[in-house]
């Protein structure tokens, strides 16, 4: 999701994009052979921060919730996600 941040996608689009590429891993994973638990304990999300400070809290605290909702739908799994995140590169300047 840093790409897509650094792009200019909003908060909410990052982190529809983030849970649906993790839905296709979980998918393509499943169906050679591997369990949604395997899956979802090695997934890595990568955002990309900004300088609106509040902002970027809700952002990763929303989807730390979300993943929680997302994680509920493959059956009873205690994961939490793993956040990395870095540097907006949309808030530099020449200056």
């Amino acid at each position: 999701a840093d790409k897509l941040a650094n792009a200019g996608a909003s908060p909410v689009m990052q982190l529809a994009i983030a849970l649906s590429a993790a839905e296709e891993y979980i998918n393509f994973a499943t169906d050679n052979g591997f369990e949604p638990k395997d899956v979802l304990k090695n997934l890595i999300f990568n955002f990309a921060v900004s300088s609106e400070y509040f902002l970027e809290i809700a952002k990763i605290s929303s989807f730390r919730y979300l993943f929680s909702k997302f994680v509920s739908a493959y059956g009873n799994i205690d994961v939490k996600p793993f956040i990395h995140t870095t540097t907006s590169r949309r808030n530099k300047t020449i200056y």
